[in-house]
């Protein structure tokens, strides 16, 4: 086996025709088409389910000054972004007259500022997928980026107020100053690719695996023990540093950190019944890239487990494969699965599908028929491996963009439901607003009884099929559900919101408690 090189060689040089760069241009313009589009769509009554738990405390922090977010379950990187995006959004609406004072505004105010700092950081990572990938060639660069601007659950997400797309992103930076560093190898460079490992990290605590990208560049890209054993430690304590410039008070409420931490972790740790977890990210990567993405991602794995085995971009090529193993077991290994937690893989996924692209193409064009068959054929895979993603980000954002049963009950409560009257709402259905309403959060509304609503002076119920299931609809109900048509029973209904073919959404039904 041959010693690996002090350094990668240069990328291909960065001076591309004009027709590669209006490519370049048009993928990040669709990227941000894809991910600008709709964000409005449920603000404020339909957001995301963990939204809240970011925009509350941003906001939170806002009107108290205090810094501290009291909650590490995330670490605290998108709050503060969040955050300084909110101040800014405060500060151009006082100068429109919109408010005077802090008290006027709430977190119903800022979701859309946020989403579309959620979508700006997507469609980024998008640009930075075609640099990453112009190390191999430009047409990986196209091949990749191309993928990751359609790919439906990057476009999904970035449509919310989440941690999942900002750790994407300063992965895939993570990734990219590496590969920087890898090709011209300075203490500084490494320092830089460790710092982003950190804010990954600092997004969203899966993020601390990508360390490894940098980690392995500075031992392969290095010909010295010593050398090697520098770049790896200024890797680390960057990488610390910038952790803790995104969640300070990791350190200085050390405490609280290590509580929430530990049960957070001790929940992650808890063994899954049924089916195991890398069957389950198997499907969320076939349902989000469509198998013949699927397939290529597969042929660019074997080929990069070759050229780790031997070729001048081995340490490149290790790279890769171990973040990507080691994240998916990770991943796969903890008791909840979602298929948002993929989000920082799936920028590695692109380059692995570029790269197993790229090589049927390169056999095509060696075949002996005229270049108009070799040039469709390569055309013809290429789409087959677009079509299914982007057929399905198309979908999503169609679905996305229509009234749904929450916006038909939003506008019903708003134009029925009197100024103060007390509303209680199952399973989070729906957001009222705070200051018009006053508003109760139940996860199900039979943890209570009719008697303990009427004593609370609750005006109005909420129900969510999400919770009730077929409790007021199927025959036999199973008994822990039959509470539901007591409930119902000594109420009125006063409005119901079915989905239908063109309505998406849960059914929801609105009950009167009357005294």
């Amino acid at each position: 086996m041959s010693p690996l090189p002090d350094r990668l060689p240069p990328p291909p040089p960065e001076v591309s025709p004009r027709r590669d760069r209006l490519l370049a241009v048009l993928i990040v313009t669709v990227a941000a088409g894809l991910r600008f589009k709709y964000l409005d769509a449920g603000v404020p009554y339909a957001i995301g389910v963990d939204e809240p738990q970011i925009m509350e405390r941003a906001v939170a922090m806002m009107k108290s000054g205090d810094f501290n977010p009291h909650f590490f379950d995330w670490p605290s990187l998108t709050i503060y972004l969040n955050l300084l995006v909110a101040s800014a959004a405060f500060l151009k609406g006082a100068m429109d007259g919109l408010w005077r004072h802090l008290d006027e505004v709430g977190p119903a105010d800022f979701y859309l500022h946020g989403r579309v700092l959620t979508a700006a950081v997507g469609t980024a990572t998008v640009a930075l997928m075609y640099l990453i990938a112009r190390r191999w060639s430009r047409a990986h660069a196209l091949m990749a980026s191309s993928l990751l601007a359609v790919l439906p659950y990057h476009v999904r997400e970035s449509h919310f107020v989440l941690a999942d797309v900002p750790t994407a992103f300063f992965t895939t930076m993570t990734l990219w100053l590496s590969l920087r560093a890898a090709e011209r190898p300075t203490l500084l460079r490494f320092g830089l690719a460790g710092a982003a490992a950190g804010l990954s990290t600092s997004a969203k605590y899966n993020g601390l695996i990508v360390l490894i990208v940098p980690l392995c560049l500075a031992w392969c890209s290095t010909g010295t023990l010593r050398g090697r054993t520098r770049a790896a430690l200024m890797v680390g304590g960057a990488a610390f540093v910038a952790f803790v410039a995104g969640t300070p008070f990791a350190l200085l409420d050390l405490p609280t950190f290590l509580n929430d931490y530990a049960r957070l972790a001790s929940i992650f740790a808890l063994d899954r019944p049924g089916e195991p977890g890398w069957s389950i990210y198997l499907k969320h990567l076939h349902l989000a890239m469509g198998w013949p993405a699927l397939l290529m991602v597969t042929t660019g794995l074997l080929l990069t487990a070759g050229h780790a085995i031997s070729g001048p971009h081995r340490g490149r090529a290790l790279a890769l494969l171990l973040f990507s193993i080691c994240y998916f077991m990770t991943m796969a290994r903890s008791y909840q699965i979602y298929g948002r937690y993929l989000m920082p893989l799936f920028p590695f996924a692109c380059v692995f599908a570029a790269i197993g692209v790229v090589a049927l193409t390169r056999l095509v064009a060696r075949l002996r028929v005229p270049v108009f068959a070799r040039h469709a054929a390569a055309a013809a895979l290429v789409l087959f491996v677009l079509v299914p993603p982007a057929r399905a980000s198309v979908d999503f954002m169609l679905r996305f963009g229509q009234d749904g049963t929450v916006d038909l009950a939003y506008t019903w409560i708003r134009a029925r439901v009197p100024s103060g009257a007390r509303v209680v709402i199952e399973a989070q259905a729906l957001q009222l607003p705070g200051r018009v309403y006053d508003v109760v959060q139940v996860p199900s509304l039979i943890d209570r009884s009719w008697d303990d609503y009427a004593a609370d002076d609750v005006d109005f119920l909420v129900a969510s099929s999400a919770a009730y299931a077929g409790a007021f609809t199927e025959a036999n109900v199973p008994g822990d559900r039959v509470a539901y048509r007591t409930l119902a029973a000594r109420s009125e209904q006063v409005a119901v919101f079915s989905p239908s073919r063109t309505v998406q959404g849960p059914e929801l039904r609105v009950f009167r408690i009357q005294r």
